[in-house]
């Protein structure tokens, strides 16, 4: 059941590559009765219909025309193709794919698209998880965990939220090769992707990475030490914005420029509401829903709020913080306490706006703590035992 991690160059490869293939086919498997009910035309509903469908047309259009002007007339009251989709699709490698296909194309290649998403997401995180245990398929499992999340099914709506997902544990992978002594080639490549891929989630990504830094690396015995450091992460990651500058930089000062660009410290959101709480804890204990029609609670919510593990849940997480001590405990702590205050959890946005669409961040950390967990086998322990039962009434609680 356990290997090391030292093996041959087929042994190192075979849990990236039994995750890439299980990936693939789990995404597949599960969009293809709505793509051969369609006849290859994949909608969905709502934002998905009304933006992404026509986003992607409209940006293909406005690349392919580049050279007669970079203004695109038919959205809102005109605006620039850089400010207009940059959010969006824009800095998206999926989306350069597309380029390749007539514009009409989209609506059958986003099933596939989907599929590569699933994929990236879940060998990315794979590789990143495979430097905690010793054997491979552990990290595997891990991997499609990360990728088949509740936040993954809660925001099929938000077609681009997948691109982040995809490509953030590659941060992860840069900063700890780094701190490893290897090259920041790596690191810097990764904050380029992730920056030029969407803005605003890679604001909330460079604050949880202060963050990993802080809780992972920083030692008071080392302080000099650690500030050398963390001046070499920094150094590296301004190389990597510089590169993305071209989207980044007036995507940026587009957004400052606007009004719910503004943070504001409104000490009445410190706290949640009732009804908001449970609303978090619903998020953390089922699977996610659709935005347009949540079971309870609200009738729609539209803040990504699901962090649910496939199969395992919250239980191997919460017995991880029970059974053991460290970094990742302590971190998991505090971003999960984060999480029922409205006002310090929308400092991921700098102060603008409360939501838990910095949730994949967390999951990937949960993630990590259910694979360890399970590859201590600590839920064969005495203790453990008694988990699952008080797991269930704790969810028959609830309901």
């Amino acid at each position: 059941m356990r290997r090391r991690s030292t093996g041959s160059a087929r042994e190192k490869l075979s849990g990236e590559a039994l995750c890439a293939v299980c990936a693939l086919m789990a995404a597949l498997l599960s969009l293809l009765p709505f793509l051969i009910r369609d006849r290859g035309f994949f909608t969905l509903a709502y934002d998905y219909n009304y933006q992404q469908i026509p986003f992607a047309a409209a940006a293909h259009e406005g690349i392919r025309n580049l050279f007669s002007g970079e203004w695109i007339w038919n959205l809102d009251l005109g605006s620039s193709l850089i400010t207009g989709f940059g959010f969006y699709n824009l800095g998206s490698p999926f989306f350069w794919i597309t380029l390749l296909f007539p514009k009409a194309s989209f609506p059958y290649l986003v099933g596939g698209l989907y599929g590569l998403k699933y994929m990236t997401a879940a060998v990315l995180a794979c590789a990143w998880l495979k430097q905690f245990v010793r054997d491979r398929r552990i990290a595997a499992l891990g991997g499609l965990l990360y990728a088949f999340s509740g936040f993954q099914s809660t925001n099929l709506l938000f077609y681009h939220f997948h691109d982040i997902v995809a490509f953030f544990p590659l941060l992860l992978c840069g900063m700890d090769r780094m701190m490893r002594g290897e090259r920041s080639r790596q690191f810097t490549f990764a904050v380029f992707l992730n920056s030029l891929v969407n803005y605003t989630f890679f604001v909330q990504e460079a604050i949880f990475l202060v963050l990993y830094f802080l809780f992972r690396y920083f030692r008071k015995d080392q302080i000099a030490k650690c500030c050398r450091q963390a001046l070499g992460i920094f150094l590296a990651a301004l190389a990597g914005v510089a590169m993305s500058a071209f989207l980044f930089l007036p995507n940026v000062l587009y957004v400052l420029s606007s009004a719910r660009g503004k943070g504001r410290l409104d000490l009445g959101r410190l706290a949640d509401s009732p009804r908001g709480i449970l609303f978090i804890l619903k998020g953390f204990l089922f699977p996610g829903e659709a935005m347009t029609g949540q079971s309870s609670l609200y009738p729609y919510q539209y803040a990504s709020t699901s962090l649910y593990i496939p199969f395992f849940g919250m239980g191997f997480v919460l017995l991880y913080l029970i059974r053991n001590r460290g970094w990742l405990r302590n971190l998991l702590i505090l971003l999960l306490l984060i999480s029922f205050s409205p006002l310090i959890q929308s400092g991921f946005l700098l102060f603008t706006e409360p939501n838990q669409r910095w949730w994949y961040m967390l999951n990937l950390l949960c993630v990590l703590a259910t694979v360890l967990a399970l590859e201590k086998e600590q839920h064969r322990t005495a203790g453990a035992r008694k988990l699952p039962a008080g797991y269930a009434a704790g969810v028959a609680a609830y309901c």
